[in-house]
């Protein structure tokens, strides 16, 4: 089962966060198989396009049995504040599983980190 968490973030901004696979019985998952991650921003679910995405090696990395993303500034420094749409997708050998999607928003920021 698919579970829904939305997550926010200031534009231009370093954002982190650890995930923690569950499943629906809380029981947690062993990672230790995982092939693939990939998180994925979009405007438009329906659409090919993606406004950025993070994979094992770039920007995703697995350790202690949590994924742990990683979105750099220049991710999110060009985008509109405005709510977008995400989704983890893992890969355990030929299994492919969405454990986590839901809205991703962007906040507005005043400094742009000129110079």
């Amino acid at each position: 089962m698919t579970k829904v968490i939305n997550l926010k973030m200031t534009r231009g901004d370093t954002f982190k966060r650890n995930f923690k696979l569950e499943t629906d019985n809380k029981e947690e998952i062993n990672l230790d198989n995982l092939t693939k991650a990939y998180f994925t921003v979009k405007a438009d679910i329906d659409n090919e396009e993606f406004l950025f995405q993070k994979k094992i090696g770039a920007g995703i990395t697995v350790s202690d049995n949590l994924i742990h993303l990683r979105i750099e500034s220049e991710d999110t420094s060009s985008l509109e504040a405005d709510t977008y749409y995400y989704d983890l997708e893992v890969t355990f050998g030929e299994d492919v599983y969405t454990p986590l999607k839901g809205n991703f928003v962007v906040e507005w920021d005043v400094t742009g980190g000129t110079e």
